[in-house]
């Protein structure tokens, strides 16, 4: 099992060097790089979430999600159960 993963691995660093090699054999265009830099940058900037600048370095931001009460009804009780509190099973199911 030892042998069979490090021949993998001296496989694929054979064919990486080998990939490197052939691109760089090619040329180096610093334009070209230039403009693929630029592009993936603009493609990362549009799908990024936007973040306000007064909330980009606040890591404390927090978002509050609120929700109205169930009401209290026989039905819901009958539905959903028990309150789980003490008080709340010590009251009879009144409407809201």
């Amino acid at each position: 099992m030892k042998l069979r993963n490090l021949t993998l691995a001296a496989g694929t660093i054979a064919l990486a060097a080998a990939v490197t090699q052939a691109a760089f054999a090619q040329g180096y265009d610093r334009a070209a790089s230039a403009r693929a830099a630029q592009n993936l940058a603009q493609d990362a900037s549009a799908i990024a979430p936007q973040v306000p600048p007064d909330q980009a370095l606040n890591p404390t931001t927090t978002v509050t999600v609120t929700s109205q009460p169930v009401p209290d009804t026989p039905a819901n009780r009958a539905r959903f159960g028990q309150p789980l509190s003490h008080a709340g099973r010590l009251t009879a199911p009144i409407g809201d």
